[in-house]
């Protein structure tokens, strides 16, 4: 019996229990399994090292051929083996209500069936086809022997590659050399330029571009010249060596010029498509440029000079005006 209290006030809290401790304390605690009396710090059962700690704890095991949970609760000194068999005799045992197994891999459902079960030949653990590799369902031993078994293999193809890599003698049509002059180095997936195939002019992946190479025939660009009655576009790579007068008067005389084909002209400000009508025409007084009405102003379309130029009698001409309407009110105020 746990003792407490003062000398002046007896029936005040209770001596911890606990062999090394005995503290008095005024809201003690008492185990539900030995039935003693404890201080805060002592009150848990693995604090105490109680018992009887397991006597409110249910205990079931698994019938391997219903899936029903049995609790031995109740069972006090039976086998397992024996509630197993007094379930089976008792009638509730349905077959048909057996669970079927499921993948152990954490978060994954799949139901380990006939044609979706794998077994891991290192960990001898059934899995899903789908976590059916070592390195899918943590199997740890199996991913270093594969990671070994993996990096002796590629290091056997390495070697072998190499191998036939400076044996040119034996493969003589295996890659080519790159043609830059400060270059040369053997690759397997040339590139040939397009300015000077002719020359039939092998490069690397790093020469590859015309600028890189520095090709002479790196202009093989379409160039094209707008016709300004039909809008049509004429190129000018086939007439070498022609004015592009000469090509617009040929143009025009060979029956294709159609001025009803004209396209109408737009606002030359980003993003807008307005077509510049009579209606809908507005040209700028500071750049000359013709736009839409939507971008009449200044700074709507971008004009430097309009904008510099109204910031700057903003700026010189706002205090002045200011200035005027308050002489005029005073003005006003004294007649």
């Amino acid at each position: 019996m746990a003792s407490g209290g003062t000398e002046a006030f007896p029936d005040l809290g209770k001596h911890c229990q606990h062999t090394g401790c005995h503290q008095l304390d005024f809201l003690p605690f008492t185990c539900h399994g030995c039935q003693k009396v404890f201080c805060l710090e002592h009150r848990s059962y693995k604090s105490h090292a109680c018992k009887n700690s397991d006597h409110n704890s249910r205990k079931v095991v698994v019938c391997e051929t219903c899936s029903m949970s049995i609790e031995t609760t109740g069972y006090v000194g039976q086998d397992e083996e024996a509630i197993l068999e007094k379930h089976l005799k008792s009638g509730s045992c349905d077959p048909t209500k057996k669970k079927k197994p499921i993948c152990p891999v954490k978060r994954c459902k799949e139901v380990l069936t006939f044609s979706n079960t794998s077994t891991c030949k290192t960990c001898h653990i059934k899995v899903c086809l789908k976590h059916r590799f070592p390195a899918d369902h943590a199997c740890s031993r199996g991913v270093s022997a594969s990671s070994s078994s993996s990096s002796v293999a590629d290091g056997g193809w390495k070697n072998r590659f190499l191998a036939a890599l400076g044996g040119n003698e034996t493969f003589p049509d295996l890659g080519k050399n790159c043609q830059h002059r400060d270059c040369n180095r053997l690759d397997f997936l040339p590139y040939i330029c397009d300015g000077c195939q002719r020359q039939w002019q092998v490069f690397c992946s790093e020469h590859r571009s015309y600028k890189s190479h520095a090709c002479p025939k790196s202009d093989l660009s379409r160039k094209v010249i707008v016709c300004q009655t039909c809008s049509m576009s004429i190129e000018t790579t086939g007439y070498v060596g022609q004015d592009e007068d000469a090509i617009l008067e040929k143009h025009h005389k060979s029956g294709n010029c159609d001025p009803t084909r004209k396209k109408k002209p737009i606002c030359p400000v980003k993003g807008c498509k307005e077509i510049l009508s009579i209606s809908n025409t507005s040209t700028c007084k500071n750049c000359h440029l013709k736009v839409c009405l939507k971008h009449r102003f200044p700074s709507d379309h971008a004009c430097t000079r309009g904008v510099s130029a109204s910031s700057s009698s903003a700026a010189n001409g706002g205090g002045k005006s200011f200035l005027s309407c308050f002489c005029f009110k005073n003005r006003t105020e004294k007649a």
